[in-house]
């Protein structure tokens, strides 16, 4: 079997997991690893979790490069687990692809919004599109643009 086939299947299984873990959310156990990533594990087919990576941000590192990036990892993790509790859901599309570790790529929304742009209003996460954050030197941190600015 080549890489090729390797990572494809491995995309396949993981795209039908997830599947089978969207269908039935109340099913679904959520565990927040960090600001920016969740374990899913569903009970309806099997015994399975997989591990998905939030699209549309990049939040502080746990063990980051300096103690205020460890600081606000920490508060961007209890952020993500609160929106989690409160009923936040990944939404995932074959567009959306895979990270460079084989993680699905998911959007979470909660009440119609994007938690990315929660945790971004709330100085915990970056765009994603954007340069990469500087936690330790305290860079400016990007704030959401007014309604109908362009991006």
């Amino acid at each position: 079997m080549s890489y090729g086939q390797t990572i494809q299947g491995g995309m396949i299984r993981a795209a039908l997991i997830l599947s089978a873990l969207l269908a039935s959310p109340a099913a679904a156990d959520v565990r927040v690893i960090d600001g920016d990533s969740a374990k899913l594990m569903t009970i309806t087919i099997t015994l399975e979790n997989i591990t998905v990576r939030s699209l549309w941000g990049d939040t502080p590192e746990i063990r980051g490069d300096c103690p205020m990036e460890s600081l606000k990892a920490a508060e961007a993790t209890e952020a993500f687990a609160e929106y989690v509790r409160a009923g936040a859901v990944p939404i995932h599309h074959s567009s959306f692809g895979i990270d460079r570790f084989g993680r699905p790529l998911v959007v979470w929304m909660l009440k119609g919004r994007s938690v990315m742009d929660l945790l971004i209003e709330r100085s915990l996460a970056v765009p994603s599109d954007g340069p990469r954050h500087d936690w330790c030197h305290g860079a400016p941190i990007w704030s959401p643009l007014p309604v109908g600015a362009p991006r």
